[in-house]
C-alpha cells in the first residue's frame, strides 16, 4: 500500500505545513498500518495521534492537534506520510497495527465487563456512550428523548480547550447512538 507521493502530501498540506512537517520527521513514533490506514504518534508540543487513510479518493489525514481538528492536513500528517514513504522506499517493513479484536474475542463476559467498567470510570465520554446504549426503555415521545439527551450532555463545570475535544467526541458518540434508535 503506497497510494500517495510527496507531491500529494505537499498538495494536501500546502507549502508551509509541508515544510514544517519535514522538520517533524524525527518526531514520528509507533508507525503502524492496518487496512489502508497508517497510524502514528508525532511528538510536538504534545503527543499527537495521526491517522492517514489511503482510499479510492486518494489520501486523507486526521490529527488531534488544534490545526488538524479544524480539518486541515497538518504538519504532523505530513511527517507521518514522509516517514511511511521513506520506509517503503528503503524496503523497511512497517508493522501491522495490533489486532485488538483478536485479543478481545476470546475474553469471557466477566473480563469484558471489568475492562469496560475500568474504561468507563476513567473516561467520562466512554461512560456517556455506554449509558446511551444502556437505555432500554423505549422512547415515548420527542420530549422524553430530549430530556435523556439533556442529561447525558449536562456539564457541571467549565469546559476548557483541551476538554472541548472530548466533549465534542461525546456529542458525536451520542449522535451515532441516536442514529441507531428507531422511534415509532
Amino acid at each position: 500500500m503506497t497510494g500517495f507521493t510527496k507531491d500529494d502530501l505537499r498538495t494536501l498540506a500546502g507549502g508551509k505545513s509541508y515544510d514544517r512537517g519535514v522538520d517533524y520527521v524525527d518526531a514520528v513514533d509507533d508507525l503502524q498500518v492496518d487496512s489502508g490506514k497508517i497510524f502514528a504518534i508525532v511528538y510536538g508540543t504534545e503527543p499527537y495521534e495521526v491517522e492517514l487513510t489511503v482510499g479510492r479518493r486518494g489520501l486523507d489525514g486526521v490529527c488531534d492537534c488544534p490545526w488538524g481538528q479544524e480539518g486541515n492536513f497538518c504538519k504532523h500528517c505530513v511527517a507521518v506520510g514522509l516517514v511511511y514513504l521513506s520506509r517503503r522506499e528503503h524496503g523497511e517493513a512497517v508493522p501491522d497495527r495490533f489486532d485488538l479484536r483478536s485479543y478481545l474475542t476470546p475474553l469471557d463476559s466477566q473480563e469484558l465487563v471489568a475492562l469496560l467498567m475500568e474504561l468507563a470510570e476513567g473516561d467520562r465520554n466512554i461512560r456517556r456512550r455506554l449509558e446511551a446504549r444502556a437505555v432500554t426503555d423505549p422512547v415515548t415521545d420527542a420530549q422524553d428523548l430530549r430530556e435523556r439527551i439533556d442529561r447525558m450532555l449536562r456539564v457541571h463545570r467549565h469546559v476548557d480547550w483541551d476538554d472541548s475535544w472530548d466533549y465534542a467526541d461525546t456529542i458525536g458518540g451520542i449522535a451515532d447512538e441516536l442514529e441507531q434508535l428507531s422511534i415509532p
